[in-house]
């Protein structure tokens, strides 16, 4: 830290460059390599469901760090990622004493290491601790991210922190077993980074999903092996990489500007899971691409071709809602320091930024994804 004084003013200036270190980590085996300093405790936070599903391989985690170790085990989902489950957590650690020198530890999907991360953030100024994404959306989105984030008074992602977790464990066998809808949500954190910045992902994707799926990214055949560690990786490195630029304008953003409010209850429609959400952002981006000459019709269809190949969705009724267009407008706007900065891809592989799209452009849009969605590219 730099500290001066300016006389004329009469006013000290304190400076200090805050640095962004941490660490994600591919484990085969689920322990913790020799150079991570070991914690005097643990306290886990582990989703419920995954607890029942690999209790045995997360206590026998637990019990090799060989320190004490208490678990929590919570329900997660977008209901519970708010202040009342970061609450709860708040008093379990206090009740048990939890010092600086401890670690909390989050397993489970995003929405958990999301409330978990939260919680560490701001208990004791800061308490270290490390994340294990147990699906493929965590695995390649929350699970990498420096902030956490939970929802506040109806608004997706309204409290946050930038407050990464020092080390990250990603554990391919988390994934088995899981049902297909999850690894759909995942295929669309997988596309976001593939359209927008790596044509090989994309490629990749565009080849390779059936076997990976069947296989459960376990690797099973070394056809599935070499194509779910090149997925993994590509998606991974992409994804750190421009979470090292500045907030925005981020090519990762694609996907996450209208989006947020429709995983919210804004009508009496069921919210839609994050993955089918982020895809219909994706795809309302992509007309509106085609529109502004970015991409040519023919890459519009293959895009579309891939989303239909990975099962997400081209068009719901939610967007034809009064205000679910304009409410990812107005949101973003209030969060980007009062321009859109709305991702579109201009080709595949690269990506541009809007900040004069309207709601009139939206609503156009819309009508053409919804026609295009019926009839197929």
């Amino acid at each position: 830290m730099t500290v001066s004084f300016d006389s004329a003013h009469r006013q000290w200036v304190a400076h200090r460059e805050t640095a962004l270190d941490y660490r994600v980590s591919i484990l085969d085996q689920l322990r913790v390599s020799r150079d991570v300093e070991t914690p005097s405790r643990v306290f886990a936070v582990v989703d419920s469901i995954v607890y029942v599903r690999k209790r045995a391989a997360i206590d026998d985690f637990l019990q090799e760090l060989g320190v004490p170790h208490r678990v929590l085990s919570l329900d997660s989902g977008e209901d519970a990622k708010g202040l009342p489950t970061v609450d709860r957590i708040w008093r379990e650690l206090d009740a048990w004493e939890m010092g600086t020198t401890g670690v909390l530890i989050a397993i489970g999907g995003g929405a958990l290491l999301d409330t978990a991360g939260f919680a560490a953030s701001l208990y004791l100024g800061g308490l270290r601790w490390w994340r294990m994404p147990t699906t493929l959306n965590a695995l390649t989105d929350a699970g990498v991210a420096p902030e956490v984030q939970i929802n506040f008074a109806n608004g997706k992602n309204r409290l946050r922190a930038k407050h990464p977790a020092s080390e990250t464990f990603l554990h391919l066998p988390f994934l088995q077993g899981l049902p297909k809808s999850q690894f759909r949500q995942g295929a669309a954190e997988l596309l976001k980074v593939a359209i927008v910045r790596d044509s090989l992902l994309f490629d990749l994707l565009g080849t390779e999903w059936p076997v990976v799926l069947s296989e459960e990214f376990q690797g099973t055949t070394p056809r599935g092996f070499r194509a779910a560690h090149s997925i993994i990786e590509l998606a991974i490195s992409g994804m750190l990489d421009e979470l090292t630029r500045e907030p925005f304008p981020s090519r990762i953003n694609f996907g996450h500007t209208l989006s947020p409010p429709w995983e919210m209850p804004i009508t009496d429609e069921r919210p839609l899971r994050h993955g089918d959400a982020v895809n219909l952002d994706m795809a309302m981006s992509v007309i509106l691409a085609t529109q502004r000459g970015y991409l040519t019709p023919d890459q519009r269809d293959l895009i579309f071709q891939v989303m239909r190949w990975l099962g997400l969705p081209l068009w719901h009724k939610l967007l034809t809602f009064p205000g679910a267009l304009d409410a990812g407008l107005h949101n973003a706007v209030l969060e980007r320091g009062g321009a859109l900065w709305l991702t579109v891809p201009a080709g595949i592989g690269s990506a541009t930024h809007i900040n004069d799209c309207d709601s009139s452009e939206l609503r156009a849009a819309e009508q053409e994804l919804h026609a295009l969605a019926n009839s197929g590219p």
